[in-house]
């Protein structure tokens, strides 16, 4: 058996880019690699079957836990505009484009 979760975007599995965290004996993923090397080409070993699973989750975790923090960032950014410096703004103009689904963060603000 292998426990093997995938991660990255959409855009990433369409390019044939996902990173593929793997656990489980090694026999047995060189058995299965000719499929995920459709799938990816990063391979991190992560040791005892669970803990591909239990990274994917922490990945997840940290991956959302930046983008609501980021939505928060933005809201800041909006309510006070005036007095933001230009650098911040920009920052802000270039991070946003990456986080389309979080595009509205005054709707998920907890500045409302």
């Amino acid at each position: 058996m292998i426990d093997a979760p995938l991660g990255c975007t959409p855009t990433h599995a369409k390019g044939a880019r996902l990173n593929t965290m793997a656990v489980g004996e090694i026999e047995t993923f060189e058995t299965v690699k000719p499929v995920l090397d459709v799938q990816g080409k990063n391979f991190f070993d992560l040791g005892a079957l669970d803990a591909g699973q239990t990274t994917k989750l922490i990945n997840n975790f940290m991956g959302m836990t930046t983008a609501c923090t980021m939505s928060q960032v933005f809201a800041v950014v909006q309510k006070k505009r005036p007095l933001m410096a230009n650098s911040c703004l920009i920052l802000c103009q270039r991070v946003r484009p990456i986080l389309p689904s979080y595009s509205s963060a005054k709707t998920m603000s907890w500045m409302e």
